[in-house]
């Protein structure tokens, strides 16, 4: 496929390739979803046994979960970090370290030493390795978004920001198959040794991805943003300062999926288990349907946003999840198999239409400058606070209401946030990529201390 330069880009600013744009918008997110979810099944399995042994088998694996959520809790600081870099030093430089970086971290994960062998060091160096590995996941979705939404010609905007979404369901199948076959082995093998293999396997998706990655691009967008010297000195103030009402725009359009993905692929699971003592074939074929109906949701999400806005769609979807929320998890309570297969593949629908749009129409919020900042932090705070916080307080309203009602009322509620957020956003299918703010004061890209004038914004890159 040839490459076409944008038209008020210099001849020789390169456009990426269709198959560049998804190398690294895909595989990065899809060793993210991998990672998280390996790591969800392990502390759930295993790691309460093995790291925190001392405590009653409850204890230890609340506290393994808590392991967990110190990820999501270094998502917003990796978004910061690598949001900064990313912005001023190009988005390519700065995936394939955020890539590299959560993908040592899982490696090493399945590396350590529990504590019979080592004691307490075992859960400090868990909790360490888990925190660099959030703040390497932290940083990948903004730069795979920003990488595919700035590579993309206007008409396919929506679908090329969704190739960073279908990392979610993607990485879930992986994890999920990956799990499901090592659970068959004997309890003795899998504590030992069993559950390392799929963190080692991590090590391989990272190398794949290293390797496709190594001699990318930069997009055209941040090119021309460097020479036209538009960069900013400190893109996350710069972002807080000018805007704020974007910001808190891609939070809430985002709180929809950082909600309900884990309200489906979390508490049904868990509490299919628990309280309606749920067959975990059942559970674990239903997962798989979750994540496949996601990837089309995506696919077919995205291809409406370009053709009908971005807005329609994600709002249609949201109103129809709110009504639905609370039949849907009635039939979670009966307890059967179809009708929670039914659920789950109802809900890999709803979640993957909101969660494939803001792919495009969170970076599209923000100007050149401080996409990868602006669009990183708002996705990344929604997760760890909406996503991070949903697991626990799901499970705790269904115990002490001893129904799911409490959990419709949960996704209905995040929904609402979404589907408003949306509604305030602006609607840019039909506009060019927007390329500089109107009052940006902005430093020269080599730090030479002087500021100019912003540029006129380009028009729009086209692929052929």
């Amino acid at each position: 496929m040839s490459e076409t330069p944008a038209v008020g880009l210099p001849a020789e600013i390169k456009v990426p390739t269709t198959r560049q744009v998804a190398t690294i918008s895909l595989i990065g997110t899809t060793i993210e979803w991998y990672d998280f979810q390996v790591y969800g099944l392990a502390a759930s399995l295993v790691f309460g046994v093995l790291f925190f042994p001392s405590f009653s088998p409850l204890a230890g694996t609340l506290l393994s979960f808590a392991t967990f959520g110190v990820g999501f809790v270094a998502r917003p600081f990796g978004s910061i970090i690598f949001g900064h870099l990313g912005d001023r030093l190009g988005r390519r430089r700065v995936l394939m370290v955020s890539l590299i970086m959560m993908g040592t971290a899982t490696f090493l994960i399945g590396c350590l030493p529990s504590f019979h062998t080592i004691g307490v060091a075992a859960p400090i160096l868990l909790v360490v390795l888990r925190l660099l590995q959030g703040l390497g996941l932290g940083g990948e979705w903004g730069g795979a978004a920003v990488y595919a939404v700035e590579s993309a010609p206007q008409n396919k905007r929506a679908r090329y920001g969704g190739l960073p979404q279908m990392g979610s369901p993607l990485g879930l199948l992986i994890a999920t198959l990956l799990f499901t076959l090592i659970e068959l082995m004997p309890q003795t093998s899998l504590d030992s040794w069993g559950w390392r293999i799929p963190f080692w396997a991590s090590a391989i998706l990272v190398v794949i991805g290293a390797y496709l990655r190594r001699n990318l691009e930069d997009t055209p967008s941040f090119r021309q943003a460097r020479e036209q010297h538009r960069l900013v000195r400190f893109p996350l103030g710069h972002v807080l300062k000018t805007y704020p009402k974007e910001l808190l725009l891609t939070f809430g359009m985002f709180s929809a999926t950082s909600g309900g993905f884990y309200m489906f692929v979390t508490f049904i699971p868990a509490f299919g288990k628990a309280a309606l003592h749920v067959s975990p074939v059942v559970l674990s074929s239903g997962l798989f349907i979750f994540a496949i109906a996601e990837f089309l949701a995506v696919l077919g999400g995205t291809a409406l946003a370009d053709r009908y806005g971005r807005r329609p769609p994600f709002i249609i979807t949201g109103i129809f999840t709110i009504l639905a929320a609370w039949p849907l998890y009635a039939l979670v309570e009966t307890g059967k198999t179809l009708p929670i297969l039914l659920v789950l593949f109802v809900g890999g629908l709803v979640v993957g239409v909101m969660f494939g749009i803001p792919g495009a129409l969170a970076p599209e919020q923000f100007p050149a400058e401080v996409r990868y900042s602006g669009s990183g932090l708002g996705y990344q705070v929604s997760a760890a606070i909406v996503g991070g916080f949903t697991p626990v307080a799901t499970t705790a309203a269904a115990s002490a209401a001893n129904s799911t009602w409490p959990v419709a009322i949960f996704l209905a509620f995040f929904v609402l946030v979404g589907v408003v957020a949306v509604a305030f956003s602006h609607e840019t299918r039909s506009e060019a990529l927007r390329e500089t703010g109107a009052l940006d004061l902005t430093q020269s890209g080599d730090d030479a201390g002087g500021f100019t004038a912003p540029a006129p914004a380009a028009t729009e890159r086209r692929l052929s």
